[in-house]
């Protein structure tokens, strides 16, 4: 019922985003957009969940170091602190847009509770590891078992009753990590915040070289 209603809420949403572009003053318009961007993000994440297109995953070469630092310069360039480390190439078997959109959900999620994020790249025996952590005020430990659960919403301290999320973010990486056979963890970030560990037990070859 959830992906039937969720689909069928696209077409409306677009209808709107269409004439939202005619309201006037600009600076209301911009807000209605970004609503409605907001919604339409939901209703896809909800979708792309729900369908159980996570686990359906295909295996070409992927450059995580290009991948990762592609993800970082979008948010750079809306003006966000994010910080990407790591070998100037790595490469991994894994689906490019997948892996993209569980970064950028972890990216994102920091992003709602601290205002600068910092992603690495580190070559393991066994395949890579990503992480991802932000300033925020982090997880309590009794949460972290269930944090990543769908539709979860967080305790007070992380609590998202006023943003725009839909419990899905750390749900739809944690299955795009599992459906590559790998494990995402939470972690406590020193000396305060979140960090998002991933790994993906994929072959993976690197250079000596470094990206920051």
């Amino acid at each position: 019922m959830l992906a039937a209603v969720s689909h069928d809420l696209r077409t409306p949403v677009t209808r709107l985003r269409l004439r939202a572009e005619e309201i006037e003053p600009a600076e209301l318009r911009q807000k209605i957009l970004l609503d409605l961007g907001t919604m339409q993000s939901v209703i896809q994440s909800a979708l792309w969940f729900l369908r159980g297109e996570t686990r359906r995953a295909r295996r070409v070469p992927v450059d995580m170091s290009s991948l990762l630092q592609t993800v970082c310069d979008g948010y750079i360039d809306m003006g966000r602190i994010v910080s990407f480390t790591g070998p100037a190439h790595l490469t991994v078997q894994g689906d490019p847009e997948q892996l993209t959109r569980a970064i950028a959900n972890l990216v994102d999620n920091g992003f709602k509770f601290g205002n600068s994020v910092v992603v690495r790249l580190i070559a393991a025996p066994s395949g890579i590891v990503v992480e991802v952590e932000d300033n925020g005020p982090g997880i309590l430990d009794a949460e972290k078992k269930i944090a990543a659960e769908p539709f979860y919403r967080g305790d007070a301290s992380r609590n998202l009753a006023d943003s725009d999320s839909f419990g899905l973010g750390l749900s739809v990486a944690r299955s795009i990590t599992e459906g590559h056979g790998g494990k995402l963890a939470l972690l406590n970030a020193e000396p305060g915040g979140l960090l998002v560990r991933i790994t993906l037990p994929t072959e993976a070859t690197s250079d000596d070289g470094e990206k920051g």
